[in-house]
């Protein structure tokens, strides 16, 4: 797995794959989500083209939760535990 700074300056995983509680930013806006948002995975289904992002405002609280396919997201961060 080989890291890249694509062209928004963002961190993107070449060939790697987002998992849960990855931080992603969103690629095509949403309704109340604008391009660009970030937000983590709280869930990814289990054939693993779907995940549920979880979107919050400064305060931390929740102001939207999306499914979204992974063609949507852009990699930010990765969980490590």
């Amino acid at each position: 797995m080989s890291w890249q700074v694509n062209s928004t300056r963002s961190l993107e995983v070449v060939g790697g794959e987002v998992k849960e509680l990855d931080v992603v930013s969103l690629r095509s806006g949403r309704a109340g989500v604008a391009v660009g948002s970030h937000g983590t995975i709280v869930h990814e289904n289990v054939d693993g083209k779907i995940f549920i992002v979880e979107f919050s405002d400064a305060n931390g609280r929740t102001v939207a939760l999306e499914d979204l396919a992974r063609e949507e997201l852009e990699l930010i961060s990765e969980f490590k535990p």
